[in-house]
């Protein structure tokens, strides 16, 4: 249904605050976007949304409940920021026919040898709300993982997240022909929980030698399923490091819901001693209810709204920050939990910068995360940091430990 339009070149120079990408509250609307390159001049916009945020109406001429969503893209040349290409179309969903999830395709013009950024829009007309979103398109090679599309078996659905269960059966699709074998890496879940961001030090978690490294052979299967926690990479050609990557993060992500994970967040709260004694305890959800409790100074209702509050943040984290690791290990996800949702976020194709400020603006924090061009995710970030960094490290960790979520006020 797609229909493509020309426009004239120019340059996007408009700054905007970002914020609300990260705050699921901001709009009705909560699309999933992928990208994939079918071949070196065409890339598909996948869409996944969901009928049940629609506004469904019988203002039309057969009073039938209908919704009507509209598409829209611009696609920019990633180093000079020139508008290559823009387009628009509205579609019709009727209620008799939706599904709990309904996919679009889109497709659009990229050469091969490119980097681009496309901007998206998805509105529903009727209920006049929309979510935007921006993401890189990596055209340079054909090895990275937007030249994969990841399937369910039996539906052919495309997985949005690279995330599965183990009940997921899948398979891979490979925009470049076909393939008889795929070299598959396995790390396991053992990535490093970030310093502090006043800590001058970055841990860096390493894929020179994988856990275990094997051959599937096609002739063998074409459907995969997992079943052991950790990151994979399917590789059509080992001489590139790069591939799809597929996470299994346990059976609920990215909610966070037994006892394990959620003693795991704490360590932001914790001292290096008082988290490896946590780490000791076997039964973590007596530990985790005693620290909440100890927090809330034994006040039950105190410590349950601390809780809804700090791993509400964590399962948004994992959300919206999941890289080759769970989101809440992740920089951005530090900062998310402990700080909350900034009031400011300007957003580029290489960097994030996060502000948070007090009601009366004159007070502020600062964080800078710089994209990382990383061979197994288009969604890591790593936090600039220095010494001399102000962030209230421990007037936040203090807060919460004292029974109240920080704010900069």
């Amino acid at each position: 249904f797609f229909a493509f339009s020309c426009s004239s070149k120019k340059k996007a120079t408009k700054k905007k605050n970002f914020a609300y990408i990260y705050n699921p509250t901001s709009t009705s609307l909560h699309p999933e976007y992928l990208i994939y390159h079918k071949n070196e001049s065409i890339s598909l916009l996948m869409v996944k949304f969901y009928p049940g945020e629609l506004l469904f109406s019988q203002t039309n001429e057969d009073t039938e409940f209908r919704a009507e969503l509209k598409f829209s893209y611009r696609l920019f040349e990633q180093e000079t920021k020139e508008l290559i290409d823009s387009s628009s179309a509205n579609i019709e969903i009727n209620l008799d026919e939706v599904q709990e999830e309904m996919i679009t395709f889109i497709p659009f013009k990229a050469n091969f040898g490119n980097n681009y950024v496309i901007q998206i829009i998805t509105k529903d007309i009727k209920r006049n709300s929309q979510h935007r979103m921006a993401l890189n398109v990596n055209k340079k090679d054909k090895f990275n993982s937007q030249n994969y599309v990841v399937r369910k078996f039996g539906t052919s659905a495309p997985i949005f997240n690279s995330r599965v269960d183990s009940t997921t059966s899948f398979f891979i699709e490979y925009s470049y022909g076909a393939y008889d074998s795929l070299n598959v890496k396995y790390f396991e879940n053992k990535f490093f929980i970030p310093n502090p961001p006043s800590i001058n030090v970055i841990k860096i978690d390493r894929f020179e030698e994988p856990d275990s490294q094997f051959v599937l052979y096609l002739a063998d299967t074409n459907i995969f399923r997992i079943n052991k926690k950790g990151l994979y990479i399917f590789q059509v050609d080992t001489g590139f490091e790069k591939g799809v990557s597929i996470s299994y993060f346990g059976e609920s992500y990215p909610f966070i819901v037994n006892a394990e994970n959620l003693a795991e967040p704490l360590s932001y709260l914790m001292n290096d001693n008082e988290f490896k004694k946590l780490q000791k305890i076997k039964n973590k959800k007596l530990a985790v209810d005693n620290f909440w409790l100890e927090s809330a100074k034994d006040n039950i209702e105190i410590a349950r709204e601390l809780i809804r509050i700090y791993y509400n943040r964590a399962y948004l984290a994992n959300y919206y920050f999941t890289s080759y690791k769970e989101g809440w290990k992740t920089d951005r996800g530090m900062i998310y939990i402990i700080y909350g949702l900034p009031n400011y976020i300007y957003k580029s194709d290489v960097n994030e910068r996060w502000i948070y400020e007090d009601i009366q603006g004159s007070n502020e924090l600062y964080f800078k995360f710089k994209r990382i061009n990383h061979p197994y995710t288009e969604n890591h970030y790593i936090l600039e940091r220095s010494e001399l960094l102000q962030t209230r490290w421990k007037d936040a960790v203090e807060s919460w430990n004292n029974g109240k979520p920080y704010t900069l006020n």
